[in-house]
């Protein structure tokens, strides 16, 4: 088992190409390794065909208990896939963090 495994669970997603919304998720949960990537489940919300058939795609995740307090992160999509109103999203390396001024 990798030793920088995680797992975190939220309530609030967002999936943007460039500064539109592709989809909005709800009740995410994310399992990841590090830095390294990893995937994120989700109910969708709300969806925009077309938006996520584009390219690239952001995830964002907003993060309300965080210890560094509210904030989100940013990764980049490597995959998305439908199943109903479930969401998975397979995403690389995190790209930044940010805390909500």
């Amino acid at each position: 088992m990798d030793r920088h495994a995680f797992a975190i669970r939220g309530e609030e997603a967002v999936i943007k190409w460039g500064y539109h919304v592709a989809a909005t998720l709800a009740q995410w949960s994310f399992t990841g390794s590090g830095a390294g990537g990893g995937q994120v489940t989700a109910r969708a919300v709300a969806r925009d065909a077309f938006r996520l058939g584009q390219a690239p795609l952001t995830l964002v995740l907003h993060l309300i208990g965080h210890v560094d307090g509210p904030g989100r992160v940013t990764w980049p999509v490597l995959d998305v896939v439908e199943d109903g109103a479930k969401v998975m999203v397979t995403v690389g390396p995190c790209e930044r963090t940010a805390r909500n001024g």
